[in-house]
């Protein structure tokens, strides 16, 4: 493909806009899915006075965290979801004074994990001699997968397209 240089600008950057714009989308979306759902759940409870637990939910941007009184702490229980094709997904709830708190904000498949996690939250409530509890959730590495793998198509588009260009503006000057 060569272009005289009377062509318009528009017609010669046409061929290397849509890869280059569909390279960077990847990059974007890898990015933004990492960075959103790859983050850490952790929940700390201790019975010392003042007798509280933290929920805290953090990702590489943002961390929010969310305290509430040992005392009012009544249950933990696995919470089914149906998705639209029949699946069924789950997360762990934990009724309090303040109300039902989610441990994750999404549900996802593989029950066991979270009958574990709601068992021994159940646990601490029950046992009085327990003095702590602590519950660790990390996702980092299902944001680094989307990284990795929709940066890298992203990526290797962009190198791609731009090696075109360049080999295609060498044949040019020649």
């Amino acid at each position: 493909m060569s272009f005289s240089s009377t062509e318009p600008l528009l017609s010669r950057l046409l061929p290397w806009l849509i890869p280059g714009a569909m390279g960077s989308t990847f990059i974007l979306v890898g990015l933004l899915v990492g960075i959103l759902f790859g983050g850490e759940i952790t929940l700390s409870c201790d019975r010392t006075p003042p007798a509280q637990c933290e929920l805290t939910h953090a990702n590489l941007v943002h961390r929010r965290s969310r305290s509430f009184s040992v005392d009012g702490l009544k249950k933990a229980e696995v919470e089914t979801y149906r998705d639209s094709e029949g699946d069924y997904l789950y997360r762990v709830v934990m009724h309090t004074g303040q109300g039902i708190i989610p441990l994750t904000n999404s549900y996802s498949s593989g029950i066991a994990n979270y009958q574990s996690q709601a068992a021994q939250i159940n646990q601490f409530i029950e046992s009085r001699r327990q003095p702590t509890l602590y519950l660790h959730q990390s996702d980092r590495w299902f944001g680094l997968f989307f990284v990795v793998i929709f940066g890298g198509t992203g990526l290797t588009i962009l190198i791609g397209c731009s090696k075109l260009a360049f080999y295609e503006w060498k044949q040019r000057k020649t």
